[in-house]
């Protein structure tokens, strides 16, 4: 039949895709205006990823990501590592302060910019960041941080598990921390990262990987 057409089988097989996407957008756009009208929310994001949650939300799951960050997140980033850094008061720290850049919106930006930065996202709530660097085979963690109301909930665990799955290509990755951080140094030992120098004030951690 497609031979008196004048239709080749390519050319079928062709519009038959070309129809089986039209007809899957128009479904899914017409849920989209359906899910907006019953709810009354504009949907801006991905379909599939709202339903997702709102179906994660009713089961009590808690939604939990780590992917990179964009310029636009930095004035978030920037404020959860200053309330992280200055935090470790209660765990050694001489006096309230961090590392380089922690409290600069314009340092974070720059990190964003270069695909350094990276945001821990939990239940579509930044909570907080990494800074990471791959040089080859070579991964340093510039540093992590987390809000210090999320602080011994398991997302330090979780992030680190997440930077290594992300970077299982890597051969080693390196960190280090300050000597007087005794949370810091306890937790990198249990994820088994090994001493490799120090110096007065800082310790120096690699991993081998598989």
């Amino acid at each position: 039949m497609l031979e008196e057409l004048g239709i080749s089988g390519g050319t079928a097989i062709i519009v038959l895709f070309a129809l089986y996407f039209i007809v899957k957008w128009a479904v899914k756009n017409g849920v989209k205006e359906a899910y907006e009208e019953i709810t009354g929310k504009e949907i801006k994001d991905d379909l599939d990823e709202i339903l997702e949650k709102e179906a994660a939300e009713k089961r009590g799951e808690t939604m939990i990501e780590f992917v990179k960050a964009g310029t636009s997140d930095a004035l978030v980033i920037n404020g959860i590592s200053k309330r992280s850094f200055e935090s470790d008061v209660e765990v050694g720290a001489p006096n309230k302060g961090g590392p380089s850049g922690y409290m600069s919106i314009k340092f974070h930006t720059k990190m964003a910019r270069s695909n350094h930065l990276y945001k821990l996202i939990v239940d579509g709530f930044i909570i907080g960041g990494a800074i990471l660097f791959i040089d080859g085979d070579r991964l340093t963690i510039g540093r992590i941080f987390i809000s210090p109301e999320h602080h011994r909930k398991g997302y330090g665990v979780y992030m680190m598990q997440e930077i290594e799955r992300m970077f299982s290509a890597a051969k080693e990755i390196c960190l280090d921390t300050p000597v007087w951080n005794i949370r810091t140094n306890s937790f990198y030992q249990k994820l088994g990262y090994t001493e490799y120098k120090r110096d007065r004030e800082i310790v120096y951690y690699t991993k081998r990987m598989r």
